[in-house]
């Protein structure tokens, strides 16, 4: 009887310092993350100091495509956003592609000019022959309409290959010129193991919970919120860029400031109308084209000279309300789950459903949260 009460308390103390050890553990394992994390940001993450301190730029600062500007000095280096689509008509509008028939806060009607195709991009190309397919038989084409004459999937696809294509054929050299994204891809490739390790341990404990504990339930589900958000924020953050590339970057921000600041707009006024379409052209490409538009109101408003907005089809599309236009058509399509009809959604969902069936769940996570996530998850990646 002794003997059995004895290995009992044995049991008992063993599982105790078990427990005990299991979650001493934890700190340590955070810190060692936080101290893996933070080394390669202090490698490979930190930017070279350049002899440049400009607080703004009154004028573009180099010379580069409107598309190269959005690539390479958004937030993602070297990516291309559905924002990319309404630059890319702005700008064929700006070198008269295109000319504006009619426009006022509901629709602005384009039509195609006959000027040749020869000199553009590909991706230039592709989005005229994209539109093609709304315009009518006379060529023109209404911006609010695209919405009902587009259907989410198929802009969705249109988009991600067009984005797909243009990001490929940034030459890596061009890329290797302004940018080292060495340390960004060892940062995400780390904090991906990390995320997995994450939801295996989460998962893991609802099956095991004695084993792992609800303790290590909870520090895994936050890290994995923290490292899927580490994963995901700009390759710009943890890789660095080259001194050309750094000093490229920070005139083409301190241009941003320019245009959108209202104050120095009316200090220092571009001097013509038509400097004023392109730099509407490039606030689209770095993704202030509101703020740039709001400035410009402003300050023709002010001199009281808005009649020579007429005079450029760049201008009187973002005086007018051109790109609310584009919201309400390209930005509605974009959210395509929104706008399926909601009979539509439901049949979608079920499919989905009816497809992650086929996995095997053990028995206590069937018909549980993580399944109904699963199917959240499939549906949003496939719709």
């Amino acid at each position: 009887m002794k003997d059995s009460i004895e290995a009992k308390q044995a049991e008992i103390n063993d599982k105790d310092n078990f427990l005990n050890f299991r979650d001493a553990l934890i700190v340590p394992i955070l810190g060692l993350i936080a101290a893996i994390g933070g080394g390669i940001y202090a490698i490979f993450g930190r930017e070279p100091k350049i002899d440049y301190d400009a607080e703004y730029e009154y004028d573009l600062p180099m010379d580069l495509k409107p598309m190269d500007v959005h690539a390479f000095f958004n937030d993602e280096f070297g990516s291309v956003s559905s924002d990319a689509l309404a630059m890319v008509i702005l700008d064929l509008i700006y070198r008269k592609y295109y000319t504006i028939l009619h426009e006022d806060s509901n629709d602005t009607l384009l039509k195609r000019s006959d000027k040749s195709l020869e000199g553009l991009e590909e991706y230039e190309v592709d989005v005229i022959n994209y539109l093609d397919k709304f315009s009518d038989s006379e060529g023109k084409l209404s911006l609010n309409d695209l919405q009902y004459e587009e259907t989410p999937k198929d802009y969705k696809k249109f988009i991600r290959d067009w984005e797909a294509k243009i990001e490929k054929s940034i030459p890596q050299s061009t890329k290797e010129r302004y940018f080292n994204g060495k340390g960004s891809k060892i940062f995400r490739y780390f904090f991906f193991i990390v995320f997995v390790g994450s939801i295996i341990t989460l998962l893991s404990s609802f099956i095991w919970h004695d084993f792992i504990g609800g303790t290590w339930a909870l520090v895994s589900f936050g890290l994995a919120i923290a490292s899927f958000i580490l994963m995901v924020i700009p390759n710009t953050i943890a890789g660095r860029w080259t001194p050309e590339g750094k000093e490229a970057h920070d005139k083409w921000m301190n241009f941003k400031k320019y245009i959108s600041d209202f104050s120095l707009i009316n200090e220092r006024p571009p001097e013509s109308v038509k400097i004023w379409g392109k730099y509407l052209v490039y606030a689209s490409a770095l993704g202030c084209a509101d703020e740039a538009t709001s400035t410009m109101k402003k300050y023709y408003d002010l001199v009281e000279i808005s009649d020579s907005i007429d005079s450029s089809d760049v201008l009187s599309f973002a005086y007018y309300g051109g790109f609310d236009n584009m919201e309400s058509s390209f930005y509605s399509l974009d959210v395509s789950v929104q706008t399926l009809p909601e009979d539509q959604m439901a049949l979608e969902e079920d499919l989905v459903e009816v497809e992650v069936e086929h996995f095997k769940f053990p028995p206590n996570l069937k018909n549980s949260f993580f399944k109904s996530l699963i199917v959240r998850l499939v549906f949003c990646f496939k719709y």
